[in-house]
């Protein structure tokens, strides 16, 4: 009798992933790199002609330093408080010297025990990001976002695998505490041991009813500053487009819950009352 075939998830194609995610940061720097060859260019020659009016590519070539002095820090601090920003949170000992950290958080009209089962089932095999479902797929992630709490996915301890890609290891529970702190450190794809990267979420109850959501990733190697370097300009802006997403997602889906959470409450309470 012939062997019962299994069918297991196929791993994202590489390139396919990195073309989406990588892709249109990749085209911004070597626009902004021709363009400043060009107006200097421009600069450095004579035409024959005269002066010539400025072109698109001077505000090219101006775009890059634009974004370091003026959107630079919200991006990386997006939602979050100087205080928050500058204070040590859970698994900053993991990487003491990180070439690029970012701090975002975001207030949730919802209990800290509303909002912690969102974070509990995160994963592409579980619950997803809550971010661009179109987009993670479009890069071959499989990704289904839950629009509910599963009690199956509830559970979380240190040393459980996070995924972001159909049979694909790529986070550890590195840190737990249900109700206050979600910890991932990143795997080596190549020896799947802990990385010198983790992604943070710490919860902070706001009175009975509101929540304070921050998280911080951080990212170590050396040198430091050609990895910084290298995220800055290869995934600091995807990074913060669907990290944004995911944190307005959680929001949303806390909320959600708690208010008709409450509602089902107001019922009861009123079928039961004599």
């Amino acid at each position: 009798m012939a062997a019962e075939s299994v069918s297991f998830p196929r791993p994202p194609s590489v390139f396919r992933s990195a073309l989406v995610t990588m892709g249109p940061a990749l085209v911004a720097d070597a626009v902004a790199v021709a363009s400043t060859v060009a107006m200097a260019r421009r600069l450095l020659t004579c035409d024959r002609g005269g002066r010539r009016r400025p072109g698109p590519e001077v505000l090219a070539a101006l775009a890059p330093w634009l974004y370091l002095i003026l959107a630079r820090s919200w991006v990386l601090h997006w939602g979050a408080s100087g205080d928050e920003v500058a204070r040590a949170l859970p698994g900053d000992e993991l990487v003491p010297e990180p070439a690029w950290v970012s701090t975002r958080a975001i207030r949730i009209g919802a209990p800290v025990e509303a909002v912690w089962p969102w974070l509990a089932q995160m994963g592409q095999d579980r619950g997803g990001l809550y971010s661009y479902t179109w987009l993670e797929n479009l890069a071959g992630l499989e990704f289904h976002n839950a629009d509910r709490i599963h009690p199956e996915w509830q559970a979380v301890a240190i040393g459980d695998i996070v995924r972001f890609a159909p049979g694909q290891d790529t986070l550890v529970v590195a840190g737990v505490e249900p109700g206050r702190l979600l910890l991932w450190q990143i795997l080596d794809p190549r020896t799947r041991q802990p990385a010198s990267a983790t992604w943070a979420f710490v919860l902070e109850p706001e009175g009975a009813t509101r929540t304070r959501l921050i998280q911080r990733f951080r990212i170590g190697g050396r040198p430091r500053w050609l990895v910084g370097l290298a995220y800055m300009l290869v995934m600091e802006v995807p990074h913060f487009v669907m990290e944004r997403a995911m944190l307005r997602g959680i929001r949303a889906r806390a909320e959600q819950g708690w208010r008709a959470g409450g509602l089902r409450d107001m019922e009861a309470h009123s079928l039961t009352r004599p």
